[in-house]
């Protein structure tokens, strides 16, 4: 940043020279050039940077919009995780994220990855005696199986 500033300083020091060599009326030829092409620079790159974080919310945008199986009025359907709703019963396969908090109500062997909450690596199995909770944000490992909704958002 030093060296900005010091090249800056002799720039300025090198037209007040010109201009004095030069006379005003041709001295200003150099210093309106640098000064065109650093508005230029400034100005693309303000537009780039710009324009890359629009796309980049887009996209963000469009990669947090999962859809997932969902029972609704005895009609299974897709839906974006944005959209569910206390009671939805969800279907959930190895892969899925569980998109919100809720009741383990039937399937096989479902094996949940809980680690992005407790940062255990164990896999937790997730039956109807033992252990009938699904948290939101985990991922299923093993199995399959379905889920009544009985919380969403953040709280």
């Amino acid at each position: 940043m030093f060296c900005d500033e010091a090249k800056c300083l002799d720039r300025i020091l090198t037209e007040g020279r010109l201009r004095k060599e030069h006379g005003l009326k041709d001295g200003w030829y150099d210093g309106g050039s640098i000064f065109v092409a650093v508005f230029l620079v400034i100005a693309v790159s303000t537009l780039s940077n710009f324009r890359q974080n629009r796309q980049f919310v887009k996209l963000s945008k469009v990669s947090n919009n999962i859809q997932v199986d969902v029972v609704r009025n005895g009609r299974r359907q897709q839906v974006s995780i944005f959209e569910i709703v206390l009671g939805d019963v969800i279907c959930l396969k190895i892969g899925d994220q569980v998109p919100a908090d809720g009741l383990f109500i039937d399937g096989h062997s479902l094996l949940v990855d809980e680690s992005s909450m407790t940062g255990e690596s164990d896999h937790v199995e997730v039956d109807l005696t033992q252990n009938p909770f699904l948290f939101s944000g985990t991922k299923v490992a093993d199995g399959f199986g379905r889920m009544l909704v009985t919380s969403v958002g953040m709280n």
